[in-house]
């Protein structure tokens, strides 16, 4: 999108990836801090984006205004880092009282703010 591509290729738009951004893992570790214990925890965002929502809220955050065109069927083009659909299961960090500090889309969105304010810093 920086780079000026108006068209992106987005093969299986609709893959579920559920992300865990750093803040949120953060919050876990304090509530597993707070508590502590032998236990496995998943670490997720509370939301569950598509691959597509993904590349959305991203594309907003760069004004960008290109084309995302889903691709069907060529496993050689469209490829991304969000194609292994997961979904986790974070009831046990709920039970033990973690509070997300937001969902994952709003903090990509964050994220891509801080990117760009380093990128300026250069």
């Amino acid at each position: 999108m920086l780079g000026g591509n108006q068209r992106i290729e987005l093969a299986q738009a609709d893959t579920i990836d559920h992300l865990t951004a750093a803040s949120n893992a953060a919050a876990l570790i304090k509530t597993v801090a707070q508590r502590p214990g032998r236990r496995i925890l998943n670490a997720a965002d509370p939301d569950t984006p598509t691959a597509s929502e993904i590349v959305g809220v991203i594309a907003a955050q760069l004004a960008w205004v290109g084309q995302i065109t889903r691709i069907e069927g060529d496993p050689d083009r469209g490829s991304h880092p969000w194609m292994t659909p997961m979904i986790l299961d974070s009831t046990s960090a709920f039970e033990l009282g973690y509070q997300p500090v937001g969902n994952g889309l709003d903090l990509i969105s964050e994220e891509v703010q801080w990117l760009l304010s380093k990128k300026s810093d250069r």
